[in-house]
């Protein structure tokens, strides 16, 4: 039986709402770069209106895993990632939204749901789970200082694009 672990992780944007999803679900080859954390490999393998598919590579806890992702696009605010291993164990389930604060910042909030068959799994993760949302906000860090940065341009346009 299959369940899953679920770390939730909130973060504050000063970006407007439509500005940071169009950042944020506009997936590139060269994301990894943005950050230090967790995302260590994440090419687009195809791109419709609604659905990214992502081969990827994660490391969490020390804990490499190769997969694919399906991200499905819900403007303008939501997305979620479906995440399975080369290897064939359960799959995870990324749920993402943001909620705005006003016209100029936006809140980001995140529903990880860590898929681990054997009880023993599940327990570990529960253990960990401050540890996990530690790197997963560094991960966070590295992508938020970049899309500072990507924003701030004169010439940015809301999707990144022209990288």
């Amino acid at each position: 039986m299959v369940g899953h672990v679920v770390i939730h992780y909130e973060r504050t944007f000063p970006h407007p709402l439509a500005q940071a999803y169009a950042w944020l679900t506009d997936y590139q080859d060269d994301d990894p770069a943005r950050t230090t954390h967790v995302v260590k490999k994440r090419p687009v393998i195809s791109r419709t209106k609604d659905v990214v598919v992502l081969e990827g590579e994660i490391e969490v806890l020390g804990q490499r895993a190769k997969g694919r992702a399906e991200v499905h696009l819900f403007p303008p605010d939501r997305w979620e990632a479906r995440f399975q291993r080369r290897d064939g164990s359960p799959g995870s389930l990324y749920r993402y939204r943001l909620e705005p604060l006003g016209d100029q910042a936006c809140r980001l909030v995140v529903d990880y749901g860590l898929a681990a068959r054997k009880p023993a799994t599940r327990l570990k993760l529960r253990l960990l789970k401050p540890l996990a949302r530690r790197e997963i906000h560094r991960m966070w860090e590295g992508f938020a200082a970049s899309m500072a940065r990507e924003l701030a341009a004169p010439e940015a346009p809301a999707q990144r694009t022209t990288r």
